[in-house]
């Protein structure tokens, strides 16, 4: 049997995550997910409390997870590739044989599955920026908006004399 630590140094340095971060992004969240099922499979009858205490979360978190991992797995093939490759690992030390073409379509299945991960977390972060920026633009136009026509002029006029003088020295970094 494995201990919760044991099982958490793995699933961490598996996905080269922590697992105790406060993210809660996909990643962490499967990651989390995943962790939380080893430790009732592969641990002697953990608490609730201490596998969430492992991971800076409340026991009612990991009891929700647990509870809803198998329908989740059931929709998330992701999710479903991630854990069934862990499986294997911890069935290797459990004394299970696992052939090694077995294991290598597993490897195959959580890199690919990490990919898709990675893209997810960057098209997460794209969104967040382009939100970002879309709030700054609104930002400006509200204030834009409260300045009278020849303020609004100035600006303008400012801002054009800032964004040629930008453009002038771009050209003379390419030159």
């Amino acid at each position: 049997m494995h201990t919760i630590e044991s099982i958490k140094e793995v699933v961490e340095t598996f996905f080269d995550i922590d697992l105790g971060s406060k993210k809660r992004d996909s990643m962490h969240f499967r990651t989390r997910s995943i962790f939380y099922k080893l430790c009732f499979n592969y641990t002697h009858k953990p608490t609730y409390q201490a596998v969430g205490d492992s991971v800076n979360r409340d026991h009612s978190t990991v009891i929700y997870s647990v509870k809803t991992f198998d329908d989740n797995i059931k929709y998330d093939k992701e999710l479903k590739d991630m854990y069934d490759c862990l499986k294997q690992t911890f069935k290797e030390f459990e004394g299970e044989k696992v052939s090694l073409s077995e294991l290598i379509k597993n490897n195959f299945k959580l890199k690919k599955s990490f990919s898709l991960l990675k893209l997810e977390l960057d098209q997460e972060k794209l969104k967040n920026s382009l939100i970002s920026e879309h709030k700054e633009v609104s930002l400006i136009n509200s204030l834009m908006n409260e300045l009278d026509d020849e303020e609004r002029c100035l600006l303008a006029c400012k801002l054009e004399a800032l964004y040629n003088l930008n453009k002038g020295r771009v050209k003379i970094k390419l030159n």
